[in-house]
């Protein structure tokens, strides 16, 4: 998705209220319905209301390109050659490596809390088994050496959107958020993100769905983004199916 003009900041002047920090183990929570079937179960304290989402309307969307899943979405984005590239939430690494080969940036920054080592199973995927006395962010490094020697990309470790403040404004072509899909969070994530954004690049969101069916707790991707379209001028440019309809905007 793109803000309609590039006056970015101004037009999420007063979405964002204050927040503290999120906790550090809840991205390691949430589903991605296309690899985890045995997804790990948020505990019912933790769930909060479903935000009412403004409705779209035919502007928001017009010229929008449907694309059968998040992988053709981003293979038809139009980013500059080598653009700067970030991604909120990198789990395992594999959509980083597809980010990467896919659009040969400049820079790849990858921002998480790296949590999943603490946990015996993610997304039905034995930890111990996967990461081998590793923790995930050494697991993560450790496949994108080349990378970080080259100086290609650059990892971190820690709150993505306090993380990503301390970047220049205007600084990247492509962001991708995967964090905390809890309403607040991905709120916060989306602020800081748009601050970041190059004028005419692009913000794309993960799991643009109202209500998680694996995990069984509310998402809140769909207010965050409709919040963006009805009141603060941006429209989508894509929407990328998933077989779960965890889709992409």
């Amino acid at each position: 998705m793109r803000p309609m003009t590039d006056q970015i900041l101004e037009k999420l002047k007063g979405v964002a209220r204050a927040l503290s920090p999120r906790p550090q183990l809840e991205a390691a929570k949430k589903s991605d319905a296309a690899s985890n079937p045995a997804a790990t179960v948020v505990p019912e304290e933790t769930f909060e209301p479903p935000q009412t989402p403004p409705q779209l309307r035919p502007e928001h969307v017009a010229g929008a390109r449907l694309c059968a899943d998040r992988y053709e979405l981003i293979k038809s984005l139009k980013v500059p050659e080598h653009p700067a590239v970030a991604e909120l939430g990198v789990a395992f690494g594999e959509f980083s490596r597809f980010l990467i080969e896919q659009l040969h940036p400049k820079l790849f920054h990858a921002y998480d809390i790296f949590p999943f080592h603490d946990f015996p199973v993610i997304w039905g995927r034995s930890t111990a088994e996967v990461f081998k006395g590793l923790t995930h962010r050494q697991f993560y490094e450790k496949q994108f050496g080349a990378e970080i020697a080259s100086g290609q990309m650059e990892v971190f470790d820690g709150d993505g959107a306090t993380n990503l403040a301390e970047r220049p404004d205007g600084f990247y072509d492509v962001i991708y958020i995967d964090g905390d899909h809890r309403y607040a969070w991905v709120l916060r994530d989306a602020k800081a993100a748009a601050a970041k954004l190059k004028p005419g690049g692009f913000l794309i969101f993960n799991d643009y769905i109202l209500y998680d069916h694996i995990a069984r707790t509310p998402y809140g991707i769909v207010p965050v983004v409709n919040d963006l379209c009805v009141n603060h001028g941006w429209k989508i440019t894509h929407f990328a199916l998933q077989q779960h309809m965890f889709c992409d905007v």
